[in-house]
């Protein structure tokens, strides 16, 4: 199981969106695209969660406020992205054949009726 480092100030996959306010973690796609390694091209926007309470768009970065956090867990981050980000199909293809079966299987029966 992926360990999500959701506090993370600087990363690889985007240090050339560099726009991003400190102190806030990545969400949905983004946080998937590193924490998986994903090599996909990142989204025309990423997303974050700020401390505002006022959702914002900071050059490519919509930020999110802190009632939007999703778990920092591998559901919590592709519900997010489903639910705000909408179907990214290069990044789930690579998220998917990224996983083990098992987690893919463990995601779908535990939500049985959700519709993400």
């Amino acid at each position: 199981m992926t360990i999500y480092h959701n506090s993370l100030q600087e990363l690889h996959a985007f240090q050339k969106y560099t726009e991003l306010p400190a102190g806030s973690p990545l969400a949905g796609y983004s946080a998937l695209i590193a924490n998986h390694n994903l090599k996909v091209p990142p989204p025309d926007y990423l997303c974050a969660i700020g401390r505002k309470h006022k959702k914002e768009l900071v050059s490519r970065w919509q930020i999110f406020t802190p009632r939007h956090r999703p778990d920092d867990s591998l559901i919590g981050h592709l519900t997010f992205a489903l639910k705000y980000e909408g179907v990214n199909l290069i990044v789930l293809k690579s998220l998917f054949l990224s996983l083990k079966d098992k987690q893919i299987i463990h995601i779908v029966l535990s939500h049985p009726t959700s519709s993400y």
